[in-house]
């Protein structure tokens, strides 16, 4: 369980842009729509958009090299300390780097929340990076790969601060970007570095509708970190389980919780695909999709009995 006491680990740049990181090295975060999941090193491998069962814009999870990812790392070539953790009892996911100058927190979340009591997002990934202590200097690059790899996007900037990325007429994939910094566009990608000192805060947003549907280039980050840090704390306040490691029975509470297609209710068997149960085995099913089976025995454990809730159930809500 990915919790505050969480020790450091080094990390290799090198390791970062040319080695596959094993599953339990991810962390996920999402809004009931689709998620991300994003290494111990601050890259994001695996978006799908804009559902859970949609063509990958992010995929080098499954290829290093054509998949795409969304890296904030620090400006070294050599080593450095990482550590990744929720932040509470939310789905919300800090990210820390420390070297001998400093140590920065990405914090990364999908806005999600209730409007009228219907579960509502805003479709984006924010990604805040705040200076810890010290001086930092980190990289950023964005290289999207739409429908699973096989389209390099054409990029335009738009505005003071956005950058769009689209597909073919054929492939209407389209996310876009709002920076606060001036970043430059190549090869499919787009990329800069950038120094921050101690307090320092720099938000980050990737809209996973592009930016037709939004008339402001503002990332708002701080009200939707605020609502979304409430909605998963509401989420982990209704758990009814006060027993022996219960924190454990949360985490697994939000993760499911996380992983219900918030349109059906449907719950999804995993949010990944084409990962093989083991390395060179044939078993590479995809499971982004509801199997019914294993839906009706998280649906029973959610519900209480007439008489009162069962020994250890889970019950997060809709």
């Amino acid at each position: 369980m990915l919790s505050k006491d969480q020790p450091w680990r080094t990390v290799s740049k090198k390791s970062v842009m040319r080695e596959y990181k094993p599953i339990s090295d991810y962390a996920i975060v999402g809004d009931r729509s689709t998620c991300a999941l994003i290494g111990i090193d601050g890259s994001v491998d695996w978006l799908c958009v804009p559902r859970f069962d949609s063509p990958s814009v992010f995929g080098s999870l499954l290829d290093i090299k054509k998949g795409g990812r969304f890296t904030i790392l620090p400006k070294t070539d050599g080593e450095f300390e990482a550590r990744q953790y929720y932040d509470g009892e939310t789905n919300i996911l800090l990210t820390e780097f420390m070297d001998e100058d400093g140590s920065i927190r990405i914090t990364d979340f999908m806005p999600c929340f209730r409007v009228s009591g219907v579960v509502t997002s805003s479709k984006e990934l924010h990604r805040r990076v705040t200076c810890l202590q010290g001086k930092f200097e980190l990289d950023f690059r964005i290289e999207p790969k739409l429908n699973y790899g096989s389209i390099i996007p054409k990029i335009t900037k738009v505005g003071r601060n956005g950058y769009s990325f689209t597909g073919t007429p054929e492939m209407s994939q389209e996310i876009a970007l709002i920076s606060p910094l001036k970043l430059q566009i190549k090869q499919g990608s787009v990329s800069g570095s950038f120094k921050m000192k101690s307090n320092e805060s720099l938000n980050f947003a990737l809209r996973l509708n592009g930016l037709g549907e939004h008339h402001s280039q503002e990332t708002n980050s701080e009200a939707k970190l605020t609502e979304t840090k409430a909605y998963w704390k509401s989420v982990a306040a209704n758990c009814d389980y006060h027993g022996k490691w219960r924190e454990y029975v949360v985490r697994s509470a939000l993760l499911l919780h996380l992983l219900v297609f918030s349109s059906s209710g449907a719950v999804i068997a995993a949010p990944t695909t084409s990962l093989p149960e083991e390395i060179g085995g044939g078993r590479n099913w995809d499971y982004r999709y509801s199997w019914i089976r294993d839906s009706s025995f998280v649906l029973w454990l959610s519900m209480p009995s007439e008489t009162g809730p069962r020994e250890g159930v889970i019950s997060s809500g809709s």
